[in-house]
C-alpha cells in the first residue's frame, strides 16, 4: 500500500524528523455514538408502568432461561464508552496522536451526517479548536454520510472499519 492511499497519511508539507526522533503524527480528533434503545408504549402492549415492568421482568427470566437451557456462547455487550475508549487505542497503535473525543447519544442514527446537524457544528467546533487533521468515527459510515461529514467540518473522516484496515496495512 503506498503511502498516498494510507488512511493515515503524514503531511507531505511536514518537516522531517530527525533520525532517531519521532515522525510528527497526525491529530485525530474521535466521534462516539451510542443508540439508546427506547421502547413505544404500543410496541409493549400497554401504556402503563406497571407493563414495563412486567415486560423486563420478562425479559429478564427468558434471559437467564436461555442461558441454561442454550449451550451457545453469549454475545458481549460493550458500553459506548468502552468501545470509544478501545477506539482511542486503535488510534494510537496507528500512530495517531488523539486530541479530543466526542459521545453523542442518539435515539436514531441521522441518514444523512449520522449524528444529525447541531452536534455535527458541535464536532466542527470543538475539532477545529485543537487543530485535528482527521475525524475517526467509532461507528460504520455510509459514502453518503461520510461525504456529508467531510464537506461539513472541512475535514478527512474516516470510521473504525477504515481505521482498522489502516492498521493492518501498517503490519503486513
Amino acid at each position: 500500500m503506498s503511502s498516498e492511499s494510507r488512511v493515515l497519511r503524514r503531511d507531505p508539507g511536514a518537516r522531517q524528523a530527525a533520525p532517531g526522533s519521532r515522525v510528527p503524527t497526525e491529530r485525530v480528533f474521535l466521534v462516539g455514538v451510542d443508540y439508546r434503545l427506547r421502547l413505544r408504549r404500543s410496541a409493549i402492549g400497554g401504556s402503563d408502568k406497571g407493563s414495563l415492568t412486567a415486560m423486563s421482568q420478562a425479559a429478564r427470566d427468558s434471559a437467564a432461561l436461555g442461558s441454561t437451557a442454550s449451550k451457545a456462547p453469549s454475545i458481549l455487550q460493550f458500553s459506548a464508552e468502552e468501545s470509544l475508549q478501545e477506539l482511542r487505542e486503535l488510534a494510537i497503535s496507528a500512530g495517531a496522536q488523539v486530541v479530543g473525543e466526542i459521545l453523542q447519544h442518539r435515539d436514531k442514527p441521522d441518514p444523512a451526517t449520522l449524528i444529525g446537524r447541531g452536534k455535527l457544528q458541535e464536532i466542527t467546533g470543538a475539532a477545529a479548536s485543537v487543530s485535528a487533521d482527521l475525524l475517526v468515527f467509532d461507528h460504520d459510515l455510509t459514502a453518503s454520510q461520510q461525504r456529508n461529514i467531510e464537506n461539513a467540518v472541512d475535514k478527512r473522516v474516516i470510521d473504525r472499519t477504515q481505521l482498522i484496515l489502516d492498521i493492518f496495512a501498517r503490519h503486513a
